[in-house]
């Protein structure tokens, strides 16, 4: 299986050989795989008309808003969307954490294993779900 999405593949096409020779093919993997996660997590569930599993419930933080009400519930949620939509991933894992001194952001890691170039490699992907619901990726280092 192409470990790159096709839009990845060809959005890599369009950069100058300087930028190919910068940009290494293990960094666009993970920058594939958290891309697509994002745009994932970002769609709320029911409104993808091919697909109306596609995306996550509404987890925004106001009173009544969110449908999700647990960090174990939210991580559970997030874990089912990965398995069934992101496939490059191998046993990931969810972390949930939520911050009682501050209610305006959720933090999140996903760990998992992925399989490259024959090699397999662990990783971790860290991030934060704000306030009106949307999910923000740390930057890959």
């Amino acid at each position: 299986m192409e470990m790159e999405r096709l839009f990845d593949r060809l959005s890599f096409l369009d950069l100058s050989d300087d930028q190919k020779r910068i940009e290494t093919k293990r960094d666009r993997v993970l920058e594939s795989i958290r891309h697509h996660l994002s745009g994932l997590f970002n769609t709320v569930r029911g409104t993808v008309l091919i697909d109306a599993d596609y995306g996550l419930p509404d987890m925004s933080m106001g009173p009544g808003n969110s449908q999700v009400h647990s960090a174990d519930m939210m991580a559970q949620v997030m874990l089912e969307a990965i398995h069934h939509f992101e496939k490059r991933l191998i046993k990931p894992q969810v972390k949930v954490t939520l911050n009682n001194t501050d209610n305006s952001s959720i933090r999140f890691a996903i760990m998992a294993t992925i399989e490259q170039l024959d090699e397999t490699r662990e990783i971790t992907m860290n991030g934060a779900i704000i306030a009106n619901g949307s999910f923000v990726f740390d930057p890959i280092n």
